[in-house]
């Protein structure tokens, strides 16, 4: 009797297993299924996108049929535009790089023209002006020297000493005067602001 029970119990069991097994095998079945749908909902999508563009190619090929690219065409194309993009920049860049380098340069050497010729000139006025400084100063001491003589001559009544004195004393003007007259002829004093600016355009910059 027992036997017969526990056999029993057994068969359950088995029938359980097996039926397990079977729920487990129909679930499996069930995913692989909804997978391959899936898969083929999405192959279907991209089937319908790759036909959508497909159309749309051809309608453009239609329309314009000598004018036509491919999509690959355009991808290279607009690849190889980019790249001369990029190309015609960089030498853009390049050449405005050299062309303010080289506008730098020829301010630089007009600065320095402009400054050597503001140096020169004030030099040339200082010349000018100690020269002419320099020659009234001798002139004075001869006009007083000659003037002391006349003095001289006037109190021995030596009357033709101190007329030829005299006419020394004017001789030294009209020499002054013929002297300043040179210098300025050679060596003039000038506006040296005007002067760099009617040249070059410009003050120049201290270096």
């Amino acid at each position: 009797m027992f036997n017969s029970e526990e056999s029993r119990v057994e068969a359950e069991r088995g029938r359980v297993s097996a039926e397990s097994s079977r729920v487990e095998a129909e679930a499996g079945r069930a995913h692989a299924e909804s997978n391959e749908g899936s898969g083929r909902v999405e192959s279907e999508i991209a089937r319908q996108e790759h036909y959508t563009e497909y159309m749309i190619e051809l309608e453009k090929l239609k329309k314009d049929p000598e004018n036509y690219m491919t999509p690959g065409a355009r991808h290279y194309f607009r690849r190889v535009w980019v790249g001369y993009a990029i190309l015609g920049l960089a030498i853009a860049l390049g050449l405005w790089g050299q062309q303010r380098e080289a506008n730098n340069r020829i301010d630089d050497i007009n600065n320095s023209r402009a400054l050597i010729t503001y140096t020169s000139c004030l030099d040339q006025n200082d010349r000018h002006d100690n020269t002419i400084g320099q020659l009234d100063k001798i002139l004075l001491v001869r006009k007083a020297e000659l003037r002391k003589q006349i003095k001289q001559a006037e109190s021995k009544d030596q009357l033709a000493v101190a007329t030829s004195l005299r006419s020394q004393i004017d001789r030294l003007d009209d020499s002054r005067n013929t002297t300043v007259g040179l210098i300025e002829a050679l060596a003039p004093h000038q506006n040296c602001r005007q002067l760099v600016i009617d040249r070059f355009g410009r003050i120049p910059d201290p270096q």
